[in-house]
């Protein structure tokens, strides 16, 4: 049964009867149903060169395995330097990008479901060597220490964050890792800083100021991603949720918002769907401290296990962390010679392994100090 699998790659959601073939799955890995939420509503998404779509694995016809996969059209400027990404992006090659590093972090990461007493390595295997023979390329991210499936090229990639919850002094050991983090929240309080929860679909006064920041944290971004043209549209679709399981948390200075987060409750994990900051001000006196200690707080009082913040990508966020998953992209392509040249197209790109050395094991490479600022 594991070995002859037929494959379906299509815009079609996740049916009620389909999710209940994979309840077990979820219950293994901590979750509920709010997963299909927030995938289904991604796979509303789309553009004209980025849509989401959903990959279905069946042995005998009988579904035994999904995963959300973004097919993407433009995305050339994610990988490669200038001047390759403006002669190659307009024809549009079609490459595809799946994450399993965590699970609904940025809305569309997923380690690919199993059905009960199916084995999730095999499926991965089966399913990215179906998509090598429908792509010219494309890349997997995951946990460096994941299985190796099918032929791939690697590359170190930020890690991902997260905090466990198995211990009601967990507020405690992260005030212990960041010397500075008491001063840091009575200064945000003392500058008129709060913050505010929000459960369900976003009130709409707030929805302008909270796209600016998204976009804000757009614009600064150190790379792009090749869906980058459809993150709005995927992010709006957790502002508009009646879902009482997705969390906003939202960041003010006298009145004024300054940050968010947003977060799907599933099961026992807090997941991070998007964030950003208002990089216009000069300063938002440490909000984004605020919203993670506000965050940890919360999930604290719901009894959760885990909390995923997805990629560490400055000291604080590092500091703030109790674990993190070491991640890698591995890059994939049925043409020997395309994958012959990833280490030389990698190396003059965004994912230049030389430019994300600084955010790469930042969580083993930060050090508290009474020093910090």
């Amino acid at each position: 049964m594991n070995n002859q699998l037929t494959f379906t790659l299509t815009l079609e959601p996740l049916t009620l009867d389909e999710q209940s073939y994979f309840e077990d799955d979820l219950t293994h890995l901590g979750l509920d149903a709010t997963v299909w939420e927030i995938l289904n509503n991604t796979l509303a998404t789309s553009t004209a060169y980025t849509v989401p779509k959903l990959l279905r694995a069946y042995a005998a016809n009988q579904l035994v395995g999904v995963a959300l996969v973004l097919h993407c059209r433009q995305g050339m400027k994610a990988f490669f330097a200038e001047p390759l990404a403006t002669i190659v992006d307009p024809v549009g090659i079609p490459q595809f990008v799946w994450n399993r590093s965590a699970v609904m972090v940025d809305q569309y990461s997923n380690p690919g479901f199993v059905v009960a007493g199916f084995d999730r390595n095999v499926f991965v295997e089966k399913a990215l060597h179906y998509l090598q023979r429908r792509y010219l390329f494309g890349v997997l991210l995951c946990d460096k220490n994941s299985p190796p499936a099918g032929t791939f090229v690697r590359s170190s990639l930020m890690d991902y964050g997260i905090i466990r919850l198995d211990s009601a002094m967990v507020l405690d050991e992260v005030f212990a890792r960041h010397k500075n983090l008491k001063r840091k929240l009575n200064k945000f309080r003392n500058k008129g800083g709060s913050v505010k929860t929000f459960r369900g679909a976003l009130p709409k006064n707030l929805l302008e100021p909270i796209l600016h920041c998204l976009r804000q944290a757009e614009v600064h971004s150190m790379g792009k991603t090749p869906f980058q043209d459809n993150y709005v549209n995927m992010s709006l679709q957790s502002f508009h949720s009646s879902n009482q399981n997705v969390v906003h948390f939202v960041a003010y200075l006298n009145d004024n918002i300054v940050g968010y987060h947003s977060f799907a409750l599933s099961g026992q994990q807090l997941c991070c769907l998007s964030g950003g900051f208002d990089r216009t001000q000069t300063t938002t006196f440490h909000a984004y401290e605020n919203l993670i200690v506000e965050s940890i707080a919360f999930a604290l009082e719901q009894n959760l296990s885990v909390i995923n913040y997805g990629s560490i990508i400055n000291d604080t966020k590092a500091k703030m962390m109790q674990d993190y998953v070491p991640t890698e992209v591995r890059f994939y392509s049925p043409l020997a010679p395309v994958r012959w040249l990833f280490p030389t197209i990698i190396n003059n790109s965004f994912w230049s392994p030389a430019l994300l050395e600084p955010y790469t094991n930042l969580a083993t490479k930060v050090v508290s100090t009474s020093g910090e600022n």
